[in-house]
């Protein structure tokens, strides 16, 4: 059932808007989506998970989203449509976790953005929240860096680039260098465009 509805609602918004949606894609075009992926993405606009969900219409994505979006009615009837991950950014989120980690364990895929906020200036990121590298130590995810600069103008190509999955060794490595690193890759994405 959710499928249907999912299908109905995406179809809905996106052919009287498909001028704003169009995107040119960059990077490692021929990607192909598999499970126990964490894809980790910059967030410029709301409409970012869309885009991502387009790219990628044959594989279901579980986003991340903050636990004051139920508080909308839209917003949940969405966040509970497309099986969104709820995390509170306040404290420590051990449902968040668990969750997260049941469905990377069991080959889904999520998709996380570590700024944690909509970066309003549209460029440069925001430092990232480590939960990301938790959960692909816990689970041993592979990382899909994406980098996605949305125009949201009419007939205007937003850009998609898409990197080369990563794996790290976290028994032997620092989060932190890990984190700046993947943040250091997304810099250069953005640079290339």
């Amino acid at each position: 059932m959710k499928n249907i509805l999912r299908m109905i609602l995406v179809t809905l918004f996106i052919v009287p808007f498909f001028p704003l949606f169009l995107y040119r894609t960059y990077g490692n075009k021929r990607y192909r989506l598999t499970g126990n992926t964490i894809i980790v993405c910059n967030h410029y606009s709301n409409f970012d998970p869309l885009f991502i969900q387009m790219k990628f219409y044959t594989k279901k994505i579980r986003f991340i989203a903050l636990k004051g979006t139920k508080r909308r009615v839209h917003l949940r009837f969405i966040t509970w449509l497309f099986d969104c991950i709820y995390v509170d950014q306040d404290k420590i989120d051990v449902n968040f976790f668990k969750t997260s980690i049941q469905s990377l364990s069991s080959g889904e895929v999520i998709c996380i953005f570590p700024e944690g906020v909509v970066n309003p200036r549209k460029f440069g990121l925001f430092d990232f929240k480590q939960s990301y590298l938790r959960l692909a130590k816990k689970t041993g995810a592979k990382i899909l860096p994406l980098y996605l600069y949305p125009e949201l103008k009419w007939f205007k190509r937003s850009k998609l680039f898409i990197g080369d999955e990563l794996v790290f060794d976290y028994h032997n490595s620092d989060l932190d260098i890990i984190n700046t690193q993947v943040m250091s890759i997304l810099l250069d994405y953005e640079a290339s465009l």
